[in-house]
């Protein structure tokens, strides 16, 4: 019988995902992972010691896992997701579990990293999974038999586009129009025509339609970039997203994973622009506006603003209130109200710790200013929101 790191590594390089095994003390006997993938926190699963049936588990971070159970040992084999983690689900789920400010940079790049499998994958690989390991593994001596080539192989015909490339061309252009301009509510009419053109490239490349697809996407990801950025979106912002979902593209394993992926870098270039577009603005304040947002969650005063921008407080602050009709004050304390806002709806996070989250000092002044805003207080928000 082979020994169990023998078997892990064979799973982990044929199925990518990583690999531990467990012994019935819950102590574990072996891993074989991607050291640059390894998740910030230490995995809490089931009581390993009593598990008896194979399980797909899901943890408070939205990972998930394989554990299947044998007589001495527990394989646990992951994490993956099901779905692709948006920046705003990931920033749901780092605040649901109190995540420090500090490792949340570690945790969404983490996050990027993971394999993404559709419920289909999810079926089949675990069966895989389960019949592997219910058997002695047997490693095979294998012959190599080469067929004789009687005559060269002829070359590969170029792909040859259908008639249609000129719309999707249009469509493109159309579609970037939309990111530019921030539009949310049309870019849903581009859902349909992008997933399509998946199904229209699939073929570009011979017997490899995944690839042709990722490659569609990868296309795509950089079309929505450059769109964003003309619609006056901070480079800083754009880089993060871009790998995000570049990463994503190239773990995905499935067309059908991608066709979500799409939807989500429409949706999310889209938002960015509308939320964070600096178009108009003097290159001054685009400096300024790209750094409340990037330290959100930090204290800071107008003067330290200022003095790393290399300018007086005064003429920001004048600049400022010229170009955006707000003040430096008014535009921060609006900013952490918007997010604040967002975790109120989609976290169970405690009043107090959103207070800090999201840049106030004390819970008080933060009640205080968002029933100014709002007329509510957080918890009446929470519970029945107004528009």
């Amino acid at each position: 019988m082979f020994p169990t790191s023998t078997v892990a590594q064979l799973i982990q390089t044929t199925l990518h995902l990583d690999v531990r095994a467990y012994d019935r003390q819950a102590q574990l006997v072996v891993a074989v992972n991607n050291p640059a993938v390894t998740p910030p926190h230490r995995p809490a699963f089931p009581d390993l010691r009593t598990l008896t049936k194979c399980t797909r588990f899901t943890d408070v971070w939205q990972l998930s896992y394989f554990l299947i159970p044998q007589s001495a040992i527990v394989w646990v084999v992951g994490p993956f997701t099901t779905t692709a983690l948006t920046s705003q689900l990931i920033a749901s789920v780092l605040s649901r579990n109190q995540a420090t400010i500090s490792d949340r940079h570690q945790f969404a790049q983490f996050y990027n990293t993971l394999p993404i499998l559709s419920q289909h994958e999810v079926q089949t690989t675990g069966t895989l999974l389960v019949n592997l390991l219910a058997h002695p593994l047997r490693i095979p001596a294998w012959q190599t038999l080469t067929t004789p080539q009687t005559a060269p192989a002829p070359a590969a015909l170029p792909f040859k586009r259908p008639t249609t490339t000129a719309h999707h061309y249009q469509i493109e252009a159309n579609l970037m129009a939309t990111i530019r301009t921030g539009d949310t509510d049309k870019i849903t009419d581009y859902f349909a025509p992008m997933t399509a053109m998946l199904d229209f490239f699939q073929n570009r490349l011979a017997n490899r339609p995944l690839r042709s697809c990722q490659d569609m996407c990868l296309v795509s990801n950089t079309i929505d970039r450059i769109a964003a950025r003309q619609g006056g979106v901070h480079p800083g912002d754009l880089d993060s997203l871009s790998e995000k979902f570049a990463l994503l593209i190239e773990r995905q394993r499935s067309i059908v994973g991608l066709k979500r992926l799409i939807v989500a870098m429409l949706t999310e270039y889209t938002q960015l622009v509308h939320d964070r577009s600096t178009a108009g603005y003097s290159p001054l304040i685009q400096r300024a506006v790209a750094a409340i947002w990037q330290h959100l969650g930090d204290s800071f005063k107008v003067a330290s603003l200022a003095q790393w921008l290399q300018t007086s407080p005064s003429y920001l602050s004048r600049r400022f209130k010229q170009e955006t009709t707000q003040t430096l004050t008014e535009f921060i304390t609006a900013q952490r109200l918007a997010s604040a806002k967002t975790y109120l709806l989609n976290t169970t996070t405690p009043i107090t710790a959103i207070a800090l989250l999201v840049g106030f000092s004390d819970p008080t002044t933060f009640t205080k200013r968002f029933k100014q805003v709002t007329h509510q207080t957080p918890s009446e928000y929470r519970r029945h929101p107004r528009s």
